[in-house]
């Protein structure tokens, strides 16, 4: 019994890695995402991109969900994120070229501006984050990738209590709505 307890335990607070990898490449207008989880056992792989009134999301080379624009919107109230997750690791590199060198330093020196300053934020909030980002200018070509990489720790327990919040919350707000309508109906003579 004590050693299924300590089994449990050891399951419920063992941090898990997940690692995300998301690319966008402008020569064929396509999101690149992977997921792991321990940095070496994939979990999800695929692409989104963008069709007529919305998006297609293609999953494991297998599922494709698609997504009208109009109903992206209005899910956004609906869904709510996970937010009991700490970022260990970001990573990311950009590339722009094109024949305007003028235009792609300006961006530059933008853009190195506002990571700094992001990074000197992230460092006073959360000073264990590893923050890496780099910017390639290439001339005489006409390309824009980003790609990111981020690592994530959770752990079950985690998800577990934040599942337990969000249900919790639906009850809560399911029993306020029942008593709301139940004084709305009654009779005031």
């Amino acid at each position: 019994m004590l050693i299924a307890f300590i089994i449990i335990y050891i399951l419920l607070i063992l941090p898990l890695f997940i690692r995300f990898r998301i690319g966008y490449f402008n020569e064929n207008k396509k999101l690149y995402f992977t997921v792991y989880l321990f940095s070496f056992i994939k979990l999800l792989y695929g692409y989104i991109e963008k069709i007529d009134n919305g998006l297609a999301i293609h999953i494991n080379g297998k599922k494709t969900f698609i997504f009208n624009f109009n109903n992206i919107f209005s899910m956004k109230s609906k869904v709510k994120p996970l937010m009991d997750y700490h970022i260990k690791r970001f990573y990311s590199v950009i590339e722009i070229g094109g024949e305007k060198l003028f235009n792609n330093l300006a961006f530059s020196f933008f853009y190195n501006y506002i990571n700094e300053r992001l990074i000197w934020l992230l460092k006073c909030k959360k000073n264990y984050i590893k923050v890496q980002n780099d910017l390639n200018i290439i001339e005489d070509e006409n390309i824009f990738s980003v790609y990111m990489e981020f690592t994530v720790i959770l752990n079950i327990l985690m998800i577990l209590l934040s599942f337990i919040k969000i249900l919790m919350g639906k009850i809560i707000n399911g029993i306020s709505k029942r008593k709301q309508s139940k004084q709305s109906n009654g009779n005031y003579a």
